[in-house]
């Protein structure tokens, strides 16, 4: 199985169990209460099963003058009583190896049967604290095409897996956009599903044993690889090594320690030291790079190394295992091709925007006045966390750091920081000089979130202004003249567009509202207006009046135009963007800009 899956949804009749004989009893029971001469067989149920619970007592009883309501809530009432009583039988290995799949992904449930059938399963069978929420017909009513995509959608799953037995579960698997595994020892069989396993065994040892080391899908591999490979051959780099984290995400879809070894045309090698089990194409595993030579036999002309995140020793010691190669600076190109997102890239940082838009939306419900900008950002913090946000905040270079959030209260947004953002801020402690520093909320005073959107290993960077009453005038009109520059500046980014025009337009139009004096700080001020933004906080292009970055589609920015007016706070709204083939850029941070 080359995937990686985030998750696992289980299917439970002919998945997990077999408890056919107990249904067959508790509807034989039902019909003899209500005087109905119909006895259900095994076989007649094996047929129907993955059908809703409505659709089978229709099929069952065609032709039968039942009361269909009247039968469905004495059935649901005897199967509250008996099934907790009469369970079914697990399928081999299914209890000794759901534990072990547990501590690696993620375990959910989702089947048509009714209220109760999961949560009577999961006490049955004493598997209960391995799986995180479940979902059914009986709660929801709807079919279930529609509760996997809720199930996903309430516990933010990205790529789950749909385990079932039948050709029905396939098709719901694959309405609601997930791939399904067929269990061929159910009751069914799914002519159209992606996986097959004859055993739960065999299933676990698909899941667990196989770990590729490449795990963006291959369409989006090979766009990565062709956008580095092309920049290696403008820098005219015939090899190139790839050891910093984000590169080597940006690369594999996955961080570990060792080394790419990059050909400007053909396949990469991979020398992996930590952790064991990684497995795919070129892989080599090493103790040392003094190794990678002989293992790869490649005896390069000119060699990119990263010059701008490696140590001195590293990059010496990496230029002594081809000390004839011509040095080219790797980090150039992998941030020039990291500039311009691929669509599976863009579909990830959307997929940041929404959650990071639904955590600010809760951010009213949690401020109160009183409460210390630090308060402030710890809720803020929880809530994020809640959504699954990583609180990995990925910044470009050694000089810049920032845990979480920067959240600036009155004129504590003006105080200069040490760092390369637009807005400053003590903090509290001089080991990290920026941000929240313990000021008071207090009515009237504009409060500024700038809170972390890594939700998959990529950001978006949003910042928006909130208060417990009316804010000065000024304010108001710094926040509107904000929003402004943001419509204008994002209607400007457009494919050739130089990123210092839009830097110089937004100075025009700070000048013309009359607040250049506060714009992008007071006491210090910022030297740009907008950046690139992905894996990395601070990536291209960067929009600042000496930048010679042209934009191009497929760049994803942050324009974030902020003001800072003594006695009064920081002021303004921050917005990422995809750059389109045309029209204004797309903005995917979506929270209401309003104060």
């Amino acid at each position: 199985m080359k995937e990686k899956f985030d998750s696992l949804i289980f299917d439970m009749d002919g998945t997990l169990w077999d408890a056919v004989d107990s249904y067959c009893e508790i509807w034989n029971v039902t019909s003899r209460e209500l005087g109905i001469d119909r006895l259900v067989t095994r076989e007649e149920l094996i047929d129907l099963m993955g059908l809703t619970i409505d659709v089978i007592i229709s099929r069952l009883f065609e032709g039968w003058e039942i009361d269909m309501e009247h039968y469905l809530q004495k059935l649901t009432e005897n199967e509250h009583l008996l099934m907790p009583r009469l369970g079914g039988k697990l399928y081999p290995d299914v209890f000794r190896l759901i534990p072990e799949l547990s501590r690696q992904y993620p375990l959910y449930m989702a089947s048509n049967c009714g209220a109760d059938g999961l949560k009577n399963f999961l006490r049955f069978t004493r598997l209960e604290p391995y799986f995180r929420d479940t979902i059914t017909f009986g709660e929801t009513g709807k079919d279930k095409p529609y509760n996997i995509r809720l199930l996903a959608e309430r516990n933010n799953l990205g790529n789950p897996l749909y385990v079932g037995d039948t050709a029905g579960d396939c098709r719901s698997a694959h309405m609601a956009g997930v791939k399904m595994l067929n269990v061929t020892y159910g009751f069914g069989y799914a002519p159209d599903a992606d996986y097959y396993a004859d055993s739960f065994l065999q299933l676990t040892d698909m899941l667990l044993h196989h770990n590729p080391l490449v795990i963006w899908q291959k369409e989006d591999y090979e766009l990565r690889l062709d956008r580095i490979q092309t920049a290696m051959t403008v820098e005219g780099a015939e090899w190139g090594i790839v050891a910093d984290n984000a590169n080597l995400f940006y690369l594999t879809g996955r961080v570990f320690c060792g080394y790419a070894l990059i050909p400007a045309k053909g396949r990469p090698w991979y020398f992996v030291r930590r952790p064991v089990g990684l497995q795919g194409e070129k892989i080599r595993y090493i103790r040392k790079p003094e190794e990678i030579p002989a293992m790869s036999s490649v005896t390069p002309s000119s060699l990119a190394l990263e010059t701008d995140t490696a140590t001195w020793s590293e990059i010496q010691r990496l230029r002594k295992l081809f000390p004839e190669a011509e040095m080219r600076n790797m980090s150039k190109i992998m941030m020039t091709a990291r500039s311009v997102k691929t669509p599976a890239e863009v579909e990830l940082m959307k997929e940041c925007g929404r959650l990071q838009t639904e955590v600010y939306a809760m951010i009213p419900s949690v401020m109160k006045e009183g409460m210390t900008d630090v308060e402030l950002q710890i809720e803020i913090e929880s809530m994020l966390r809640r959504k699954g946000c990583l609180g990995n905040f990925r910044i470009h270079g050694n000089s810049m750091e920032l845990f979480m959030a920067n959240i600036l209260v009155g004129d504590n947004g003006d105080t200069p920081s040490p760092y390369d953002f637009a807005m400053g801020g003590a903090g509290q402690h001089p080991s990290l000089p920026v941000g929240a520093d313990g000021s008071v909320i207090h009515k009237g005073e504009p409060v500024m979130v700038d809170a972390n959107g890594n939700f998959n290993g990529y950001m978006t960077d949003m910042t928006r202004m909130y208060a417990i009453g009316p804010v000065p005038e000024k304010a108001e009109r710094a926040l509107r003249c904000s929003q402004r520059i943001c419509a204008e500046l994002s209607a400007m980014a457009v494919p050739g567009a130089e990123a210092k025009k839009l830097f110089e337009r937004a100075v025009e139009i700070a000048r013309e509202e009359g607040l250049e004096h506060y714009f992008m700080g007071h006491t210090q001020h910022a030297g740009f207006v907008g950046h690139g933004v992905g894996i990395e906080i601070n990536e291209l292009p960067v929009i600042a009046p000496r930048s010679r970055d042209i934009l191009r589609a497929g760049n994803t920015i942050a324009i974030e135009p902020k003001f800072v007016i003594p006695g009064i706070g920081a002021v303004g709204v921050e917005n990422t963007y995809v750059v389109r083939d045309s029209g204004s850029a797309e903005r995917i941070t979506c929270a209401s800009e309003n104060l």
